[in-house]
């Protein structure tokens, strides 16, 4: 998210773990272009009953860019890695990101505050693939997410709208 907030127009993200559709651009941009550019787009994210015990395994529901997902879904966390928006909607910033590995966690808190809906667009199952790195985050931090529950919980029950 270096520079982004410079940035005029729409903003796709892509993950190098990642192999995306032909089609992706196309795609996202009409996501983003059906909430008429007030909200935030993914092929993955998270819903939650709050406060949290665990990031990693307390979601109420999980929407994977892998598998299907029938129909449009509003989330609490959206995936950054398969993400479209426009920069009328939200500029982040890297001062929004205070800590690595939480791109999701920091991005859906500075949407929250900022009153943008995330929604995780319908897609097909294997619509992007997975290349299966031999390290991810998820490896690395899924036994010990306390950061991530304390700026999620802090920020849904302390949530203050900015306009």
């Amino acid at each position: 998210f270096c520079e982004a907030n410079e940035l005029k127009g729409y903003v796709l993200t892509c993950d190098d773990d990642i192999i995306y559709s032909e089609n992706y651009a196309t795609h996202m941009i009409a996501g983003v272009e059906k909430y008429k550019r007030k909200a935030v787009v993914s092929c993955h994210g998270r819903t939650f009953d709050f406060p949290i015990n665990s990031y990693y395994g307390g979601h109420k529901k999980y929407y994977s860019f892998r598998d299907e997902v029938k129909a449009d879904v509003q989330v609490d966390v959206i995936g950054t890695g398969c993400m479209a928006f426009h920069t009328d909607t939200i500029q982040p910033k890297m001062e929004h990101f205070p800590t690595a590995n939480m791109a999701d966690v920091h991005f859906s808190v500075l949407a929250k505050k900022k009153n943008v809906p995330m929604h995780v667009l319908a897609h097909r199952q294997q619509w992007l693939f997975y290349m299966e790195p031999a390290e991810t985050i998820f490896s690395k931090m899924s036994k010990e997410d306390r950061q991530q529950v304390a700026r999620l919980n802090n920020a849904f029950s302390n949530l203050t709208v900015v306009k």
